[in-house]
């Protein structure tokens, strides 16, 4: 979510919290003093009505009905009801509140509760009955709806007014904290690059830390790249030649007959160093570890010459030529020869520096098929003797 978009929700919380515990506590004010303003009306309005029906001096029951319903008919009443002394009914009228005005929900949220106001009748020292007057409440909600739709229209201006000052002010720092945005997405990328002093107190030190933090990462990360690129040559690949170790061939292999975007056929090479012991006792450890590494070399070279080809050292004497996409590896088994006779030492009287044994494989073919078709030709070249290659 947006920093914009963040403080616009922010704005709107803050003013709904305002809003609504202004709103519930003006309501609340409000609604009680139109409720005690009612209530004196209603005792006033009663008070005046029996009055007036104390001074007639004609008491009788169609001079009583006349006066209530006159009262009544003035409007704004909700009930007005005249009973005798013993509590029978002996005028009443009534109506139904309406104000289209007010939404029916508000005044379910907000009931106004209109007190009835109640006076006694007497004619000398005798009571001849009691008025009870209730007035409509549709004026007091209109007045409390009318107060609170001003107090939302100023509320809703109030964080308006709010949002556009903050946007304002967050626009001025929208380009230093660009740049630390930037800068955190290049470190993520691994590009590690520092930002000038925004020129704000605040961000100042935010991007003095940011720089510093990219000098110290960018140092780690160099440190912890090399010794991640150091453990991985350290697994995959042979100490003494640098060519890929056996375990790193063998996945190569499989992904190479697995894969739908390599070659539908190729050849693989499994080249032997015969009676390596004979050569370390002739020659010594040291120059049979150069020997090795010479031939590691010459073996890389001619893999390098064809496209997503090979080349790995399976243990002490065996090396593989993966060549994916070659279907005769008979020229290939020749030029291999061709490099290692150069690096027989003749002074040391070795003829024989490899015997080659060529397996053809078909994609979808499995490892285990491949190797054992390799090992029964490089098993026919050694029973032939000599530099040879065999299929």
């Amino acid at each position: 979510m947006s920093l914009y978009r963040q403080l616009w929700l922010a704005v709107i919380a803050t003013t709904l919290i305002a809003f609504s515990g202004s709103f519930i506590l003006g309501m609340l004010s409000a609604r009680g003093y139109l409720e005690e303003q009612l209530a004196i009306k209603n005792a006033d309005n009663a008070a005046a009505l029996a009055l007036s029906i104390s001074q007639q001096p004609n008491k009788d029951p169609v001079t009583q009905e006349l006066l209530v319903a006159a009262q009544f008919d003035s409007g704004h009443y909700q009930a007005i009801r005249f009973a005798d002394p013993y509590g029978k009914i002996v005028v009443e009228r009534s109506g139904v509140s309406t104000s289209d005005e007010v939404p029916r929900w508000f005044t379910q949220l907000f009931p106004i509760d209109s007190t009835p106001g109640t006076a006694q009748i007497t004619s000398g020292w005798q009571q001849i009955g009691t008025i009870t007057l209730v007035s409509h409440a549709s004026f007091a909600y209109r007045e409390l709806w009318r107060s609170s739709t001003q107090m939302f229209v100023w509320f809703a201006l109030a964080g308006i007014v709010t949002g556009l000052i903050a946007t304002w002010v967050l626009r001025r720092l929208q380009r230093p904290l660009a740049a630390v945005v930037a800068q955190a997405d290049a470190i993520g990328e691994r590009r590690f690059v520092t930002i000038p002093s925004p020129g704000v107190p605040e961000l100042d030190s935010l991007a003095g830390a940011m720089n510093g933090m990219v000098t110290r990462l960018k140092s780690m990360f160099d440190e912890q790249a090399s010794r991640i690129e150091d453990l991985r040559r350290k697994a995959n690949h042979d100490a003494l030649t640098g060519l890929a170790n056996r375990s790193y061939f063998q996945n190569r292999l499989q992904a190479t007959l697995d894969s739908d975007e390599s070659a539908d056929e190729g050849c693989l090479l499994l080249i032997r160093v015969p009676d390596l012991p004979e050569l370390n006792r002739l020659l010594g450890r040291n120059a049979v570890d150069i020997l090795l590494g010479n031939i590691g070399q010459s073996i890389e070279r001619t893999a390098k010459a064809h496209d997503e080809s090979f080349a790995a050292r399976l243990n002490g004497a065996d090396f593989a030529l993966l060549l994916p996409g070659v279907s005769d590896g008979r020229l290939v088994a020749e030029k291999v020869l061709a490099g290692l006779r150069s690096l027989a030492p003749l002074d040391a009287g070795i003829q024989t520096v490899a015997q080659i044994g060529i397996g053809r494989f078909d994609r979808g073919m499995s490892v285990g098929a491949v190797l054992a078709r390799t090992d029964r030709a490089l098993a026919a070249a050694e029973s032939s003797g000599g530099n040879n290659w065999q299929t």
